[in-house]
């Protein structure tokens, strides 16, 4: 049960008319528990990376104990990498995205908060992209899904008929990231 849930439940138990002094009593000692419940500090979701979460999501379908996902986790490191066998297949949550960036002990802290407290899912970055030559005007460049093919625009449109925000991987792989021909923007909403 969360802090919202337990609010609303001492809520729906204060009585809406009182008529006599038991009732006046369980109004006072309900509201009061409300004031207390309501100055809880709750801990917040752990922010993962969407690598991080799909590798949560299949931990949390094969362990149905959190203590048993616990367990995977934070025996990491004593011979044991972040893996658990599924069904026969390995299911390892790579190294590579935090070489350089943080230790292993701090990614291990985060799962198991994130096992805890809950998760959400970082957000990628999303980005515009348009021409840099002037000659060309101010085009930016988009998808149009109907027929999902690049076109151009005087806007940088994302709806259901454009897709011109798009993420640094998708930019890399249709050659416009480090590319001098575009100018790349990052989308800030």
């Amino acid at each position: 049960m969360n802090k919202q849930e337990v609010i609303d439940e001492i809520e729906n138990a204060i009585p809406d008319f009182i008529l006599n002094d038991f009732q006046r009593g369980k109004e006072t000692g309900l509201t009061d528990a409300l004031e207390l419940v309501e100055e809880l500090d709750e801990p917040e979701k752990v922010v993962v990376s969407k690598l991080e979460a799909e590798w949560l999501d299949k931990l949390k379908a094969y362990y149905r104990h959190r203590e048993d996902r616990l367990y995977v986790i934070t025996r990491q490191g004593w011979g044991n990498d972040f893996c658990f066998s599924c069904h026969g297949e390995q299911i390892e949550l790579s190294y590579e995205p935090y070489k350089g960036k943080e230790d292993i002990e701090s990614v291990k802290r985060r799962l198991v908060n994130a096992i805890l407290y809950g998760y959400e899912v970082e957000k990628e970055k999303l980005y515009t992209v348009k021409f840099s030559n002037e000659d060309f005007g101010k085009f930016y460049i988009g998808i149009f899904k109907a027929v999902n093919k690049f076109g151009i625009s005087s806007l940088p449109l994302n709806d259901d008929d454009v897709k011109s925000w798009f993420t640094e991987d998708e930019l890399e792989r249709f050659k416009f990231w480090n590319n001098p021909a575009f100018e790349i923007k990052e989308v800030t909403e």
